[in-house]
């Protein structure tokens, strides 16, 4: 009876399962560690095998899917209706982990024990093979190990460096996300693995600037998922596609359209139905649920940046009294999520107003400076003529239907600044086609020395022949 309590929990082993169904996140935070082997109870190891097989099929794996899940695939050691649904009700996400952490100690002395076992029948039974012994002995200490991943030495990182390096080189970067502003794609465009933010003042353009980084990278085939907390998705499919059909969104979502604006429209929904652009309305609940579509849809629709819009309205399941400490933690979760998956996410920040000086900065970013600190890049909006100003370095540019964005932190492109057309009609962002130089900035027409042969190391034959020196 004492070792029967020793080797398992059964109360452990319910509020795990009871949070998988209840909190989608809880699985990914364990995706690694989890498997039916920890739960001693068959019907919870059951459970566990039809949650991963729910998720599999793309669904979340809530107690409605798993007990469907179950009717049309009988087993023995399915739980009854009722016994799922007690289970279901045995949950808390505070909890979660150190639950876990039972279940994998428990797990452990159960393979000790057996090892244990194993090694008296050694003893005593000649049949028993070393090598299988051997074997045994080496799983167990395996599984019991604690391993590390991503680790890498240096040679591992100078050969990413290298076959990154090649691919820009050759123009075959795939961690490049194109914004079809071209000072921002000269510098790199948007970075797989990058957390970024966009923040202005209410209404200056903020989810405008997002759409139209976003639209730009789903024609360069790159697909692109969306959670608005204010705007369903075909509120955003309208601005989308307003700029193409010349006419406001507001127009074409609340008013009869003449005859040539249904024409015009209907072009321009034609040109962006095959745009890889997604919306998940339902998941923008709780920011775990964002986090749970975000992961479900990177290995379901093979998703690569991700726009949120906006932080300051975001909600949780768990209890977070302290706004600034939430959105910090968001904030660093974002930016590892970022990094483990591979993809780019960009979210939208409000700034606090200050009437005396309107221009944005990044101390002005409401809430919580760590949404500062975690970002990678931060884009600052600044349309001077909402505020009846003018630029301060880019004294020739008109400020009717232009604004500026301001890099005014770039982790790894340097911070800086552009000049972009902005349609006010259409509410779309695109490349401004006059010339922005800064005050006093020299610009020589013509006569300007061309370095970068001298400066070229490498013979033009091998960087021809596309022999580079690594």
């Amino acid at each position: 009876m004492e070792t029967t309590t020793l080797l398992h929990d059964d109360e452990a082993e319910k509020y795990v399962i009871g949070g998988l169904m209840n909190n989608p996140e809880l699985y990914w935070s364990v995706v690694d560690r989890i498997k039916p082997q920890l739960f001693s109870n068959p019907k919870l190891s059951r459970t566990l095998k039809v949650i991963l097989s729910v998720l599999k099929e793309g669904q979340q794996a809530d107690v409605v899917s798993v007990s469907s899940y179950m009717m049309s695939h009988p087993d023995a050691c399915n739980p009854e209706p009722w016994e799922l649904a007690e289970v279901s009700s045995c949950y808390i996400d505070s909890a979660f982990q150190q639950h876990f952490s039972i279940l994998e100690s428990m797990y452990t002395r159960r393979r000790y024990s057996e090892l244990g076992f194993k090694l008296m029948q050694f003893g005593t039974n000649p049949t028993v093979s070393l090598e299988d012994l051997q074997k045994d002995i080496t799983s167990v200490l395996d599984e019991g190990a604690e391993k590390k991943k991503g680790v890498k030495s240096l040679k591992e990182a100078n050969n990413e460096l290298r076959e990154r390096v090649n691919d820009n080189y050759q123009g075959t970067s795939n961690t490049m996300i194109p914004t079809g502003i071209k000072v921002i794609d000269d510098k790199g465009g948007l970075q797989t693995g990058d957390f970024d933010v966009i923040a202005a003042e209410s209404s200056i353009g903020k989810t405008t600037l997002l759409t139209c980084w976003m639209e730009n990278a789903a024609k360069a085939g790159i697909p692109c998922m969306m959670f608005s907390m204010e705007m369903q998705g075909y509120q955003i499919s309208a601005r989308i596609v307003s700029s193409k059909a010349k006419i406001s969104s507001g127009i074409i979502q609340y008013k009869k359209l003449s005859d040539w604006q249904m024409n015009e429209l209907a072009q321009a929904l034609k040109q962006t139905d095959d745009l890889p652009i997604y919306f998940d309305d339902e998941s923008t609940i709780s920011f775990e649920s964002i986090v749970a579509s975000i992961r479900l849809n990177v290995k379901r629709l093979g998703i690569k940046f991700v726009g949120i819009d906006y932080l300051q309205v975001l909600s949780s399941t768990g209890n977070n009294s302290n706004q600034e400490q939430f959105l910090g933690s968001v904030a660093r979760r974002l930016k590892n999520l970022a990094k483990e998956l591979h993809i780019c996410i960009v979210a939208l920040s409000q700034l606090s107003r200050n009437i005396n000086d309107p221009k944005p900065n990044l101390n002005r970013v409401r809430a919580s400076g760590q949404i500062v600190d975690a970002a990678d890049d931060v884009c600052l909006i600044w349309r001077p003529s909402v505020y009846g100003k003018g630029y301060d370095d880019y004294v020739e540019v008109p400020t009717s239907n232009t604004a500026e964005l301001l890099f005014d932190k770039s982790r790894n492109k340097g911070t800086f600044t552009c000049i972009v057309a902005f349609d006010k009609e259409t509410t779309s962002f695109t490349n401004y086609a006059g010339v922005a130089r800064k005050a006093g900035e020299i610009h020589v027409e013509s006569g300007k020395k061309d370095t970068q042969q001298e400066d070229n190391p490498f013979p033009r034959e091998e960087i021809q022949q596309g022999m580079l020196p690594f």
